[in-house]
């Protein structure tokens, strides 16, 4: 975005974004969700204090059962351990093991707690 370049192809953009607000070419209609069916009202809460104001919880989500063996049901999790590092600097990846081996124990947890598939955990991170 630092040159002229930059500027013309909206690399500060997605590709959904340049789409649907019409300064290219090809624009295409989209329609915003407002109730959302899936996620736990405790995940929902995350985004809808932030970004989807008026997003509402669908009624099923409200019976969702707890996590079976866990005190609350979204857990943020903190740590001190740095990314390692892989590849050159030209294509230089990351990752962190000390979180990888966490995730693996709290999946092996939720296993031995009754939950046997891929359709009973999500991880999600970032």
């Amino acid at each position: 975005m630092e040159s002229q370049i930059g500027e013309n192809y909206q690399l500060d953009k997605s590709l959904f974004e340049r789409f649907v607000d019409g300064n290219i070419a090809i624009t295409i209609e989209r329609t915003r969700l407002l109730t959302q069916r899936r996620m736990r009202n405790e995940t929902s809460e995350l985004i809808t204090r932030t970004i989807y104001e008026d997003l509402v919880d669908g009624e099923n989500t409200a019976k969702y059962p707890n996590i079976c063996g866990a005190q609350h049901n979204v857990y943020f999790i903190d740590h001190n351990h740095p990314e390692d590092s892989f590849g050159d600097s030209g294509t230089q990846s990351h990752v962190n093991m000390h979180e990888v081996k966490m995730v693996v124990e709290i999946v092996k947890y939720f296993v031995k707690n009754g939950y046997t598939g891929p359709e009973d955990i999500a991880v999600l991170t970032s």
